[in-house]
């Protein structure tokens, strides 16, 4: 079971209510990783599952920025907000074309296992930062956040240090940021054959070919490409906790380097 510090949260339209499948989906990929992971990672961790982004409340800048930017993320199924206030969003209308796609391929019109993979790979971003980030880093970060509460919504004008600090915080917030995760996955792009990606596929490392699909990514391409680092260590941490979206297999394949970095990680906080 879930630890009881962890709190999930529906949100309604007046018309469109969460379904109690996406509900008890969601609860179930948690209590999985429950069963995997410390106890102290859930504690202060909350999910909050809308059938729309444009039904959230306003309960703090990130929750407000998303509900009035709802039409920008249409698409988006979940995102993760990993200040101090450590949130999950999920939104199930956004797995509409899953469940039409799923009528032909399953006859069914339903999207489990993308609603657990989501919910898994949320959980991924918020491991990989939880325990990959130092926590004076992190004080100075809320601090920050703090001191400019609108930036979801408003260009900042930071200052010099604070310029400053903010690039030293994004190229050491997460294990996804470590030495160790790098390697791992420079090693592995160098035998991947992106022509044969799919568009989903591409998503994870787009960011590494940004001189083109025609070369192999250098280090320094892996260096710079901190979002798809990021995405490739939730999708990993996904599939180590026993969620599938249909793509496993062969995203292992794939990465095999990696997804040994990402288990050793998941090995050393697990319960």
């Amino acid at each position: 079971m879930p630890s009881p510090f962890l709190s999930i949260k529906c949100h309604d339209g007046s018309i469109n209510k969460v379904d109690q499948s996406t509900k008890e989906l969601v609860r179930n990929a948690v209590s999985k990783a429950a069963q995997k992971i410390e106890p102290a990672f859930f504690s202060g961790l909350s999910i909050h599952i809308a059938s729309d982004f444009s039904n959230l409340d306003e309960h703090n800048a990130f929750s407000k920025y998303l509900k009035e930017a709802e039409s920008n993320y249409s698409n988006t199924r979940g995102i993760t907000d990993n200040s101090a206030k450590r949130e999950i969003y999920i939104q199930e209308s956004a797995f509409k074309f899953d469940k039409l796609i799923n009528i032909i391929k399953e006859f069914s019109f339903s999207a489990d296992k993308e609603i657990e993979h989501t919910t898994m790979h949320e959980l991924g971003h918020q491991f990989d930062s939880y325990y990959g980030t130092d926590d004076k880093l992190k004080e100075e970060y809320e601090a920050l956040l703090k001191k400019y509460p609108d930036a979801y919504e408003n260009e900042v004008q930071l200052t010099k240090d604070e310029e400053k600090f903010m690039a030293a915080y994004m190229a050491n917030n997460g294990y996804s940021d470590s030495a160790k995760f790098k390697k791992a996955l420079f090693q592995d792009l160098q035998n991947l054959n992106v022509k044969k990606l799919d568009l989903d596929e591409g998503y994870f490392v787009a960011e590494f070919y940004n001189r083109g699909l025609d070369i192999i990514p250098t280090a320094e391409d892996i260096e710079q490409g901190d979002y798809s680092r990021g995405e490739v260590f939730a999708q990993l941490f996904a599939y180590i906790m026993g969620s599938d979206d249909g793509k496993k297999e062969k995203f292992v394949k794939d990465f095999p380097k990696t997804y040994q970095v990402v288990e050793d990680f998941v090995a050393k906080h697990s319960r």
